[in-house]
């Protein structure tokens, strides 16, 4: 099983078995499988990739979202944790991501306004 999937399924992907989410009172664990962030380039942008044939476009809207991903990273994962000793709940920061990124071919194969 790929990492992406383990994660999406709630497992943590270091074979150990462990679950990810929080245990409920029957036993079953509750698991927020993902988010979703949607990165678009402006549609000059794309027309200028994929109908002008330009790949510095596509890289500089690559690199975009690389250091737009980096910046999510660093300030927006957190998690919540119970504290040692007390128990109680408190936000932690400095988490990592996993990210599966997609790109929509869709303009370069159909072009603008092809369904």
């Amino acid at each position: 099983m790929g990492v992406l999937r383990s994660v999406l399924e709630g497992v943590v992907p270091d074979g150990s078995g462990r679950r990810l989410g929080r245990p409920g009172k029957d036993g079953s664990f509750h698991h927020r499988p993902g988010r979703d962030l949607t990165l678009s380039a402006p549609k000059s942008v794309s027309l200028l990739a994929y109908l002008g044939g330009d790949a510095r476009a596509i890289w500089a809207h690559d690199v975009a979202v690389k250091r737009t991903l980096d910046w999510v990273e660093r300030n927006v994962a957190e998690t919540r944790m119970s504290e040692p000793g007390t128990g109680r709940m408190m936000r932690t920061g400095d988490q990592k991501i996993l990210v599966a990124a997609f790109r929509d071919r869709h303009l370069a194969q159909h072009g603008p306004g092809d369904g």
